[in-house]
């Protein structure tokens, strides 16, 4: 007996092929079971017929569940093939070849038949407890001449078989119910009543009895019938099992959807909540506007970018403006912390990192920072510099994303945000570089280097915010070309004009070119009008905002009481509509007061900045005027109980405007109303006025350094002009030079005073020219106080004040460009020239205009009522004047000189210097 590599016995086995007929049994064993009876049987052949070959095929032990898997059924069989053919081919032709299996052997020997060669034939098959199917087709092979007879040994009480034919696809209970077809001598089933192993008892007395008789002779198959009288429960029962097949395909069929479908599920599943995850990183971006100054729909077209890159179908629309800022609070940072988690450590590995959660990290953060700007926007903060850490972190973030995440959107938004806080910060540069690569970095473009999924709208806000930045920098050509391109990029698009018209404008207005601006402002207003009948929030206010500008472009044309009108107007209604309309979330209601305060502040500097003092303006009584500043200080005091403290920023502008006021009112009543004080100088006590500069001051020191700084000039001017409003003490006497000379001490001013609103002016006149239109005002009403007090004190430097402000006009109004402002700076020339000087002197000894630098006859007087123009002191001894003669008067004769001198003066006798003025080159010396 030897053994062969696949576990297969040999018994009686030759060492090479015979020629000899010779009788050949095999044997194959079921599941879960090494095959002990095989053996058995062997013994019983061997003993009943010797020199039999018998040969037992064992493939291990085969587990249930292996059963159930078809794949590993038809490995085993495919072996067992292999072996049945090598023995089948060890026999000479002719010889007798039986087989015998039991349970999943049954399923081998019917894979083994198909193969049997035409040389050989099987004699006889004996199957016990068959896994095959009822319907297997062995009339085929019988008349195929593979097989001669088959015998069926049944187990009635087979339960085995009623799970495989239940549980295992393309199995069946053969080996309970019998197969169906012709059943005869050479084909029969027999019934048993006992169980799946019920063949092989310990006395073997059936494979004795009814085994060895069919595999040793050629007798008759024997007929054995033990089933139970069938019953009607037997029957349906019966018939229930034999129809199991179709309900098993059916289940076996949902299992198989359900294996190939439950991933696919879960796969849409995870790449849905990845969508959805993604959504939400997405609109938590949605904070951005927030920020003040910014456009939602604008935001909204960025962040629709990425939506849309991601798959997702979802609207962004309804999560911008519905969400209310955390304003900035730890608390909210703290919750979107929690999940801002570092890369762990295997996702720095090359191939392993993770781009989505990077994605995520990276608006996380940019969330976060977007809180902070805002926060700071709104004054609830001081401190940027954790926010501009967490931009930086953002953007580094999205740059190492944006080749495999489509986050080109937020990317944008992030550097327009970081822009912004840059701005605020003080970094214009930087800021500026910042919105030029939104536009140039971002989105990736085609060989004509054009981006076909950049928005519109990015485009315009970057040009915007980029000229905002160039503005800080007093690049203003640079400025105007940017804005100038993004209307040309609007495409006539209503939206973005109605936005680029509106920039355009106070643009415009900051160069005091009212003309164009007012233009600009109408085209605004004709594009926005279109719009705002959708009822969108965002051209609603934008309206707001243009009229606003239109008001302001009344006032600087000289037509004051228009423009009142119209603020007030525009107060009237969005306290109406604030009032009424209940549907505002809190940032639109944030927006609304913004509106509301600033126009409020612009009503009151209508009449603060077109004021007429009785001082320049005789026609004009003390009554009159100081009402006036009575009304321009109650408008300031609405404003102020309206901002409250949710901007100090504003609210410090607002209460240095007041104080400036209240200043101006005391100046403008009769000074012997004032009390005159001697050298020993008792404080009075403290006025409503004293109480508020100290409410300003508070504030102003509250604000950080680069709010301070854009407010330095209304505090430098309230703080002069609160130190002219108090008495005079022994100190404010004092000069470089001493004591000041000639002081009686009883002057209303204080000297030091006076000449540290003169040093002020002279420091922000140098510069006027770089400076926005309202430091141009404030710098023009502390010119006009200046003059004011030296009217009252016969200041001999007033000439010099005045050509001064002649100077911060020429520099800013170029009104010889801009005729729509002759009325406005015709005011000033008024206050400037008609009463520095006596109308008598200015008759006796009015310099005129040098004409050429050439000898000539004296010039003639100047005929009385002549206007005056422009007035200039050029030192004490030297002076310039523009006149225009009354009309029928002859025209005056060429000058005598280069300058009109006084009597008894000589160029040599000058020691005084030209007066330093906001002019860019002085005259030159004669």
């Amino acid at each position: 007996m030897d053994e062969q590599p696949d576990g297969v016995v040999l018994s009686n086995a030759t060492d090479g092929p015979t020629t000899e007929r010779c009788h050949l049994v095999i044997t194959v064993h079921g599941i879960r079971t090494y095959g002990d009876w095989q053996a058995d049987l062997k013994d019983l052949l061997e003993e009943a017929e010797p020199g039999i070959t018998v040969l037992n095929y064992q493939f291990g032990y085969f587990s249930s569940l292996a059963f159930l898997v078809p794949p590993l059924r038809w490995m085993v069989a495919w072996r067992f093939r292999k072996f049945f053919a090598h023995a089948i081919a060890s026999v000479p032709a002719g010889s007798r070849i039986d087989l015998v299996a039991h349970s999943f052997g049954t399923y081998l020997a019917a894979s083994a038949v198909p193969h049997v060669p035409k040389s050989h034939r099987l004699h006889t098959i004996i199957l016990a407890g068959s896994v095959l199917r009822p319907s297997f087709p062995w009339y085929r092979y019988q008349q195929a001449g593979c097989l001669r007879r088959v015998v069926n040994e049944c187990g009635w009480d087979d339960t085995v078989l009623v799970l495989c034919q239940s549980a295992a696809l393309m199995m069946g209970m053969a080996g309970r119910v019998g197969f169906q077809g012709m059943v005869g001598g050479q084909f029969l089933n027999r019934y048993y009543r006992f169980g799946h192993g019920g063949y092989f008892d310990r006395e073997h007395k059936l494979m004795r009895e009814n085994w060895l008789p069919i595999l040793t002779t050629e007798a008759p198959i024997p007929a054995i019938d033990h089933r139970p009288k069938l019953t009607h429960l037997g029957g349906a029962r019966l018939f229930l099992l034999n129809n199991l097949q179709f309900i098993k395909v059916a289940a076996f069929a949902a299992l198989l959807l359900a294996i190939v479908l439950i991933p696919v599920d879960w796969m849409r599943k995870a790449d849905y909540q990845k969508r959805v995850e993604r959504f939400a990183h997405i609109a938590r971006l949605a904070n951005a506007v927030e920020i003040p100054g910014r456009d939602p729909s604008h935001v909204r077209d960025l962040l629709r970018v990425d939506v849309k890159a991601g798959g997702s179908e979802r609207s962004i629309d309804h999560i911008i403006g519905t969400e209310s800022s955390p304003s900035g609070d730890d608390l909210a940072d703290g919750v979107l912390a929690e999940d801002d988690a570092e890369p762990r450590w295997w996702e720095r590995i090359p191939g392993l990192h993770d781009n989505t959660r990077e994605a995520f990290r990276a608006r996380q953060l940019h969330a976060r920072a977007n809180f902070q700007l805002a926060a700071g926007k709104q004054g609830a903060t001081t401190d940027f510099s954790k926010a501009r850490l967490l931009f930086e972190d953002a953007i580094r973030c999205y740059r190492r994303v944006i080749l495999d995440d489509p986050a080109n959107g937020s990317y944008a938004l992030c550097l327009i945000d970081y822009g912004l806080l840059l701005e605020k910060m003080g970094f214009s540069q930087q800021a500026a570089e910042q919105f030029r690569k939104v536009r140039e970095d971002v989105f990736p473009r085609d060989a004509k280097g054009e981006s076909s999924t950049m928005p519109r709208s990015l485009v315009i806000d970057s040009l915007g915010y980029e000229a905002s930045s160039l503005r800080s920098l007093e690049k203003w050509d640079e400025s105007t070309d940017r804005l100038l391109q993004a209307v040309r990029e609007a495409r006539g698009q209503d939206s973005l004009l109605s936005f680029v018209y509106n920039e355009l404008a106070w643009h415009r207005m900051e160069r005091l070119d009212v003309a164009k601006a007012r233009d600009s402002f109408l085209k605004a207003k004709t594009s926005c009008e279109a719009l705002v009948e959708n009822g969108q929030f965002v051209f609603k206010t934008r309206l707001y905002h243009i009229r606003h500008g239109l008001a302001m472009a009344e006032r600087l044309c000289g037509r004051p009481d228009e423009a009142y009108g119209q603020y007030d107007q525009l107060v009237k209604e969005l306290q109406e509509l604030m009032r009424n309309d209940l549907d505002f979330n809190p940032k639109e209601r944030r927006d609304l007061r913004t509106r509301l305060v600033n126009s409020m502040e612009r009503r009151a500097d209508v009449r603060f900045f077109s004021r007429r003092a009785p001082t320049f303006f005789p026609e004009v009584t003390p009554e009159r005027y100081l009402g006036l500043l009575a009304k321009v200080e109650q408008d300031y005091q609405e404003a102020i109980e309206q901002v409250a403290n949710d901007d100090l920023s504003s609210k410090s502008q607002l209460l240095y405007k007041k104080v400036i006021v209240r200043c101006l009112a005391e100046m403008g009543r009769n000074s012997a109303d004032r009390p005159r004080v001697a050298d020993a100088v008792e404080r009075p006590a403290l006025a409503p006025i004293d109480i508020e500069f100290a409410e300003s001051e508070r504030t102003y020191n509250a604000l950080p350094p680069e709010r301070r700084k854009t407010l330095k000039l209304y505090h430098e001017i309230a703080s002069a002009c609160m130190d002219l409003h108090k008495v005079p003490d022994r100190d404010a006497y004092l000069t470089v030079d001493g004591a000041d000379p000639g002081t009686s001490r009883t002057r209303r001013f204080a000297p030091r005073s006076i000449e540290e609103l003169r040093a002020l002016t002279a420091r922000y006149g140098a510069q006027c020219d770089t400076i926005n239109r309202e430091r141009v005002e404030m710098l023009l009403v502390a010119l006009e106080v200046l003059l004011e007090v030296g009217v009252e004190t016969n200041d001999p430097k007033s000439s010099q004040d005045a050509s001064r402000m002649m100077a911060v006009l020429g520099a800013t109004t170029k009104v010889a460009s801009h005729d729509e402002l002759r009325a406005y700076v015709n005011r000033f020339n008024r206050i400037a020239a008609s009463k520095l000087v006596p109308q008598d002197e200015l008759t006796a000894s009015r310099p005129r205009v040098e004409a050429g630098r050439v000898a000539s006859k004296p010039a003639a007087p100047v005929p009385p009522g002549g206007r005056l123009l422009f007035y200039l002191q050029l030192s004490p001894s030297r002076s310039l004047m523009l006149t225009e003669a009354a009309e029928g008067s002859a025209p005056p004769a060429p000058p005598a000189e280069s300058l009109t001198a006084k009597p008894g003066s000589t160029h040599d006798d000058e020691d005084e210097l030209v007066p330093r003025t906001a002019m860019k080159r002085t005259l030159d010396p004669p």
